[in-house]
């Protein structure tokens, strides 16, 4: 086996875990409140009319529905050329999923109380309650959930198997690699002390077992050829791992008071936000960072450093990361570094979790670097500037930066703004939900996206907006590439956050429609999954800059 077709296995049976997790516990309750019962009819289905029969919330319920898209189980039209509502029909695997299969998923959902707290039974303090509960899901995953080894159609099975699977192995993959478990050429041992508990790490080893990704006995793991690949890829399961607490609350989202499902002291309830940043952190630096470098460096090695950005202001600035690299390569890298003396550069971190600015500050502190973390959000650039004022800042000294965070913006249901005629926005399949679950339509969001962008131009007239943003994809294109590609994920975890990632097209069109033109863009993501999974624009009002 070549090295390529083995790595395309093990990154297969990675997005086929991933999806499982994303999709199970919509699946879980669709299935428990008779909708898939009615879908696997294979009848063309009115969105609206099925949150009306089974009194469903019908944002909630559209991202829902987009998500069995996404695995082909169901197609989505719109009946007429403006995007009011969406019919949606079975598949023909979606009828065998839907209506034979889908029983099975409560099976591993209901273990996802105890993947939440797997960092404890695996490293904490003995819990023999926890390693008993770990010790049946592994039988469970053994005897393949019970699933019928009749079921046809074969593919359909060894999908609902995988994505079963893939809430024990999910878990298991991000805390051992979160805890470097993973890494160790020795492999891994049950004996001898260390950090994790012996019997849980045993059941843990199990399961990577039962995927082929390592070999155990009596003293230890080692991982296999495929598992070393696997070990490489394990840190991509952190992102639905990260938001178990929000995925477990679907069926309040769908079919409750979405508030209720949100009620909690916590302002990260949804979430392991430690967890997240440090994934957001990862990617940057895995996938971003040198094509963020190559167009943000050339504004710091001009000829005249005082016409360059006094300030980078990072509105959603996670860990840091991005601040870092950027500073450290315009200081290694451009004239400007070899000048900061004279013209001394401040890197500024905008953030609304005090767990973000935390980590911030210290990461930047640790490594000398001149900054200042304040709290604020990208919803609102006025707030943002009246907070540098007070700190004697001007933000349209700054070039402001951000990452995957202008799709977390509040929704404000703003009006349109007034466009050149014949400029529509693209067409674009795809529902969103307000907090409190309500339907938004694909053109209202795209012309709150406009607006947002419009509310950036008195602050980013000078330098600039250097955007990095990730993408949905159409749902059609998404089940032509289940096994490649972790659009579900995305779609399930920002969805049901109401988050609002929209398709590459229409957020240039947006930016366009505000008067932003890129000076210098970047796609990534297509070699990879078959998709632009994230865009990097260098965003200006001015075309001759």
């Amino acid at each position: 086996m070549t090295g390529a077709v083995l790595r395309n296995q093990v990154w297969e049976h990675v997005c086929r875990h991933v999806d499982g997790l994303s999709v199970g516990t919509t699946v879980h309750a669709l299935h428990e409140r008779g909708v898939l019962a009615l879908l696997a009819e294979g009848r063309p289905v009115d969105v609206a009319d099925l949150a009306r029969d089974f009194s469903a919330n019908p944002g909630y319920l559209h991202v829902a529905l987009g998500l069995l898209a996404n695995q082909g189980w169901l197609t989505a039209r719109a009946p007429g050329p403006a995007v009011e509502t969406l019919t949606c029909t079975a598949t023909p695997q979606g009828k065998a999923v839907l209506s034979g299969l889908a029983l099975h998923y409560a099976t591993a959902t209901a273990f996802l109380p105890l993947a939440r707290r797997l960092g404890h039974v695996l490293f904490g303090e003995y819990d023999p309650d926890g390693e008993k509960e770990f010790a049946t899901a592994l039988d469970l995953m053994r005897e393949e959930w019970q699933v019928p080894a009749r079921a046809r159609p074969v593919s359909a099975r060894l999908t609902v198997l995988a994505h079963l699977d893939g809430h024990l192995a999910g878990p298991v993959m991000a805390h051992l690699a979160k805890h470097g478990m993973l890494e160790r050429p020795e492999g891994v041992t049950f004996t001898g002390g260390g950090p994790a508990n012996p019997g849980a790490l045993r059941t843990a080893c199990d399961i990577l077992a039962h995927q082929g990704w390592a070999v155990v006995d009596e003293e230890g793991a080692r991982l296999t050829p495929h598992g070393v690949v696997a070990a490489a890829c394990a840190r991509q399961y952190w992102h639905p791992v990260s938001y178990l607490p929000l995925l477990g609350s679907v069926d309040e989202l769908l079919f409750g008071d979405p508030a209720s499902a949100r009620t909690a002291p916590d302002e990260d309830a949804h979430l392991d936000r430690e967890l997240d940043i440090v994934f957001s952190g990862d990617v940057f630096s895995a996938t971003c960072e040198e094509p963020f470098l190559e167009i943000c460096l050339p504004l710091f090695d001009t000829a005249d450093p005082g016409s360059q950005p006094a300030l980078v202001v990072d509105s959603g600035c996670g860990d840091g990361t991005l601040l870092h690299a950027l500073y450290t390569a315009v200081r290694e890298r451009t004239e400007r570094g070899r000048r900061l003396a004279e013209h001394p550069l401040l890197m500024v971190g905008v953030e609304p979790s005090a767990v973000a600015r935390r980590i911030t500050a210290e990461r930047l502190a640790a490594a000398g670097i001149p900054h200042l973390v304040v709290d604020g959000d990208i919803t609102d650039p006025d707030a943002m500037a009246r907070s540098l004022a007070a700190h004697g800042l001007d933000a349209g000294d700054a070039l402001h930066v951000s990452k995957s965070v202008i799709h977390d913006r509040d929704y404000l249901a703003r009006a349109a703004r007034p466009v050149p005629d014949g400029e529509i926005p693209p067409r674009m399949l795809r529902f969103f939900a307000t907090p409190d679950g309500q339907a938004i339509t694909p053109d209202a969001m795209a012309h709150d996206l406009t607006a947002h962008f419009a509310d950036w131009r008195s602050v980013a007239d000078r330098h600039g907006l250097v955007v990095i943003e990730a993408h949905a994809v159409d749902a059609a294109r998404s089940a032509e590439l289940v096994g490649r590609t972790m659009a579900t994920d995305l779609d399930a975890t920002h969805g049901y956050s109401h988050q609002y990632p929209v398709e590459p097209q229409v957020f240039a069109w947006a930016a366009k429609m505000a008067g932003f033109h890129s000076r210098a863009h970047r796609d990534l993501g297509v070699s990879q999954v078959g998709h632009t999974m994230l865009t990097i624009d260098h965003f200006t009002t001015r075309r001759e800059r």
